[in-house]
């Protein structure tokens, strides 16, 4: 069992703090873990992976969304060339569709980093306690050398 810690941009590794760790093979047995964290190959803290931005996510919708008014704006100038030129009658429109890009990019910029590991990629967990395997592994003594 782990709990992750929040990920946020610009780090380049999370946070993982382990509570219990469960053997692979039947019997099955938990050992608790205190103050248990994960660790890079090299110990340092968290544990790191592909690191998904998601900047089309964050900037490509609000990017679409600013570009309507412009295009309202220049399809409004060429419906203008036989008319008054004086009055401009989607400046109304044009504000609104510009004030929608700005909501949309409000919401969606603070969208966070997502950080992918491999089912089953091996990871290091720094331990608090000594822990104590005698209930799954037995040491024997195979023989003497003289």
């Amino acid at each position: 069992m782990y709990k992750t810690g929040t990920f946020n941009h610009g780090q380049g590794a999370v946070f993982i703090a382990a509570t219990k760790l469960r053997t692979r093979k039947e019997p099955f047995i938990d050992i608790p873990l205190i103050d248990t964290q994960a660790a890079g190959a090299l110990g340092e803290a968290g544990a790191s992976g592909w690191i998904d931005t998601h900047f089309a996510d964050r900037f490509m919708g609000a990017m679409m969304v600013g570009m309507i008014p412009d295009v309202a704006q220049a399809a409004s100038g060429a419906a203008k060339s036989n008319k008054d030129n004086q009055t401009d009658y989607t400046a109304n429109s044009r504000q609104a569709f510009a004030d929608i890009a700005r909501e949309a990019f409000a919401n969606s910029v603070n969208i966070p980093p997502t950080l992918y590991k491999n089912q089953g990629e091996i990871i290091t967990l720094i331990v608090g306690q000594d822990l104590d395997f005698s209930s799954i592994y037995k040491l024997k003594m195979v023989g003497t050398r003289r």
